[in-house]
């Protein structure tokens, strides 16, 4: 009436005590639906594929999913010993990583091709700080300046009109067309542009350039920070000249 599956199947039954006069036919539906890995079992699909149960031994990725990484210097088998596939002594040989320039030692592509394009000129240049003449003529009619007297670096400075000074200060042109809105403007800066000299001459002004270093600069600008003031600089010979240029544009 029921076919047990196999004698493992049987015995199994024996050892758990499947049967029981109650639940006998129960159990034998149990039995042959039971379903073991047994070499009983194997199914051919090909003739080179043979379905195994799966095992430690057995276990591993899905072909192409785990790239294996080459181990090197692993004995004389794995044809990647001692020298690691890198030869014997040498640049290559010895460090890590070779730089995508090196040429073997001689003299690479990067340094045998002259250069070409434009270059920045490194000399030291003039860092000056530049104001407008636009800042100067709304300071003076806000009321942080007074026009009638000379207005300097210093007056520029704690009047809000710069915030930093390096070498010295440039007065540049923009905003001129405002300088009817105000009396005629004395100031002293270190350089100006050849407009702004012109619009301030053209309304009645003038301007006039001193020389300073950076320390006189600093006591100019803060003089309590000072024991004694320094001693009035000599302008180099490239300084007397870019003044003397000054001069003939207009400057006092």
């Amino acid at each position: 009436m029921f076919k047990i599956v196999n004698s493992k199947s049987f015995k199994y039954c024996l050892s758990t005590n499947l049967f029981n006069i109650a639940t006998f036919s129960k159990n034998l539906i149990k039995i042959s639906n039971l379903k073991f890995n047994t070499f009983d079992n194997i199914k051919i699909v090909n003739n080179n594929n043979v379905f195994q149960p799966i095992t430690l031994v057995n276990l591993k990725s899905n072909p192409g999913s785990r790239i294996v990484k080459t181990r090197v210097g692993r004995g004389p088998g794995s044809g990647k010993a001692k020298t690691s596939g890198r030869g014997h002594k040498g640049y290559k040989a010895h460090v890590g990583n070779v730089r995508r320039h090196y040429e073997g030692g001689q003299t690479p592509i990067t340094r045998r091709l002259p250069k070409h394009g434009f270059r920045r000129n490194q000399r030291i240049k003039e860092l000056y700080n530049y104001i407008n003449l636009e800042k100067i003529i709304y300071l003076v009619l806000k009321g942080r300046i007074d026009p009638s007297k000379v207005i300097t670096i210093r007056d520029l400075y704690w009047s809000g009109g710069i915030s930093k000074l390096k070498k010295g200060l440039k007065l540049l042109s923009r905003g001129s067309e405002k300088l009817s809105e105000v009396p005629p403007l004395n100031i002293e800066v270190s350089s100006a542009s050849q407009k702004a000299i012109d619009e301030i001459k053209k309304h009645g002004g003038s301007i006039s350039s001193v020389y300073r270093t950076e320390l006189t600069l600093r006591y100019h600008v803060k003089p309590w920070k000072f024991m004694r003031a320094p001693m009035d600089p000599v302008p180099p010979f490239k300084k007397t000249i870019r003044l003397m240029n000054l001069q003939d544009k207009g400057v006092e």
